[in-house]
């Protein structure tokens, strides 16, 4: 699926992403929302009622993921990073990345299971 621009990389903004994930605000399950720095957010509950939060900066070619239980305690959070490659390969390489893992967590059943420390 080729990227679609949302974002337009002017002189004041060099270094926009042009990734868009608003394809997922139709889907019952996300919540998608952009703030004013331009940074995507996708949240979804899976069905033991933890959150997985995941944020995608525009200047950056990271994304991260938070995960929190139904008392909105931080369990974990991971972050993935692209770099070496040319932006357009970048932006294809994230946009993809993203789409295939928010279709899993949605259409797989998801367990989180803490180990006891001792």
């Amino acid at each position: 699926m080729k990227p679609k621009k949302i974002f337009k990389t002017t002189s004041e903004q060099p270094n926009i992403i042009t990734n868009d994930f608003s394809l997922f605000s139709t889907k019952n399950e996300i919540e998608y929302s952009i703030d004013n720095q331009n940074t995507q957010k996708l949240k979804t509950k899976l069905n033991n009622n933890i959150l997985v939060e995941i944020t995608i900066p525009s200047d950056i070619f990271e994304w991260f993921i938070n995960v929190f239980d139904d008392k909105n305690v931080k369990l974990i959070s991971d972050w993935h990073d692209g770099y070496d490659d040319k932006k357009e390969v970048l932006i294809k390489q994230r946009q993809l990345e993203i789409e295939t893992f928010i279709q899993n967590i949605i259409n797989n059943k998801i367990r989180f299971v803490q180990n006891k420390k001792g």
